[in-house]
């Protein structure tokens, strides 16, 4: 929702950051982090809601507008 909201307002995703919690660390996870600030803008809310098709129940997400 939040992305969607982003696009009605027109203010651009600029990249998604996702991270494992542990009960002792926070643990970036590469592979489910998304650099978006070279697409332009109509292009990047496609993209970023494309990018959590099939993500694991197990992660969290930074969204950088």
């Amino acid at each position: 929702e939040f992305i969607k909201k982003c696009r009605d307002l027109n203010i651009s995703i600029l990249g998604i950051d996702g991270f494992f919690l542990t009960d002792t660390t926070i643990e970036p996870s590469m592979m489910n982090s998304i650099d978006l600030s070279k697409h332009k803008q109509c292009n990047s809310h496609e993209l970023a809601l494309n990018f959590f098709n099939d993500k694991s129940d197990n992660l969290f997400f930074e969204i950088v507008y």
